[in-house]
């Protein structure tokens, strides 16, 4: 369209400017719908997702501790002992030496038949308190190329380690032979198969129920051979204990410092030397 002196002129170009005027104004509208679209799902999506971010910081924040400060009630507490003796199991093990690598045990080979000579090869133990575990642990060499047994005696029970009748399996670690030497350890306070008898050697030794009281208890390990025969040695003997209550203990008793009294009188004299008169004097004569 012309103005002025043209004005009245009409061309049919005017009717192609106004067609791409349109399609340009379609084109724009389109381009802003097409964009509007993609926004508007991208910002549900992100709705979504904080929704989801939410919901997941509520469940970790009712259910952990990972949003507060794990040390924010944790308070010093000082540390106090109650004066009051500790009744509690001591935790700790202890153990009695009766025979040393240094001074090993060989039995006499008359000691089956002679009782004076059985009984001074006899290793007294004086024990107080009370005990919640206790095991014999034995090491020994075989002297010679036979089968060795093992007998234990403690005060008047008496047994072959291991044997059923007068038979032996092996599997119970009932003979020892040269190249293996003697490795066992028995547990007191189980049944312990001797001669055929499953026996508590723990009430063999009959510690004493008050624990303040002392017992005395003699022990002797002896290997023998198939013939019947004391040989071979013993090496080291020892009993492994814990306490059920603290203060408990099993002393060996020196025989040589009590060479001069009699069975019963050296009996009480090591209590005494051991854990004092008070505790000793149930062994007394005059108790």
């Amino acid at each position: 369209m012309l103005v002025g002196k043209n004005a009245n002129y009409y061309s049919p170009l005017d009717n192609y400017g106004l067609y791409w005027v349109l399609f340009f104004d379609k084109s724009i509208s389109a381009r802003r719908n097409n964009m509007e679209k993609p926004f508007k799902q991208l910002a549900k999506e992100l709705l979504t997702l904080v929704g989801i971010l939410v919901v997941a910081f509520i469940v970790l924040d009712k259910t952990t501790s990972i949003f507060h400060d794990s040390n924010a009630n944790l308070v010093k507490v000082p540390i106090i002992v109650s004066p009051v003796k500790d009744n509690s199991p001591d935790s700790q093990y202890k153990e009695t030496v009766l025979i040393s690598e240094d001074s090993p045990y060989v039995p006499n080979r008359n000691l089956l038949q002679d009782k004076n000579l059985f009984l001074k090869d006899m290793t007294d133990i004086a024990m107080v308190g009370k005990f919640l575990e206790a095991e014999l642990i034995i090491q020994g060499s075989v002297e010679n190329n036979l089968l060795n047994f093992l007998s234990i005696n403690i005060d008047y029970t008496s047994g072959v380690y291991g044997v059923e009748d007068t038979t032996c399996n092996f599997q119970e670690n009932c003979a020892f032979k040269n190249k293996d030497g003697i490795n066992l350890t028995v547990d007191l306070m189980d049944k312990t198969l001797l001669s055929g008898n499953r026996i508590k050697l723990w009430n063999a030794i009959q510690p004493q129920p008050n624990s303040g009281k002392a017992s005395i208890a003699k022990i002797l390990v002896l290997p023998f051979d198939q013939n019947s025969s004391p040989s071979s040695k013993i090496t080291s003997l020892k009993i492994k204990y814990r306490c059920e209550e603290s203060g408990c203990q099993i002393m060996k008793c020196d025989k040589s410092k009590y060479s001069t009294l009699s069975a019963s009188d050296a009996e009480y004299q090591c209590a005494v030397d051991n854990f004092g008169k008070e505790a000793a004097k149930n062994l007394s004569k005059n108790n």
